[in-house]
C-alpha cells in the first residue's frame, strides 16, 4: 500500500511541476505581449496571493 502512495506521490509531482512550467511559460508570453512591467506582475502576484490567502485558496466565478 505505501508503495502505491509513493507512486502517486511522485506521478501527481510530476504533473504539477508540468503544469506550473506551462503557466510559467503564458504569463511569461502574456507579460511580454501586454508590454506589464516587473512591478505590474510583482502587484499582480501580491494581490493573487492576498485574495488566495482570504479565501484560503477557493473562488467562485
Amino acid at each position: 500500500m505505501d508503495s502505491k502512495i509513493k507512486d502517486s506521490e511522485g506521478r501527481i509531482r510530476n504533473v504539477e511541476f508540468k503544469m506550473a512550467t506551462q503557466i510559467a511559460m503564458l504569463t511569461e508570453l502574456l507579460a511580454e505581449h501586454l508590454d506589464y512591467s516587473d512591478e505590474d506582475l510583482d502587484r499582480l502576484r501580491a494581490d493573487a496571493i492576498r485574495h488566495l490567502k482570504e479565501t484560503n485558496g477557493s473562488f467562485r466565478f
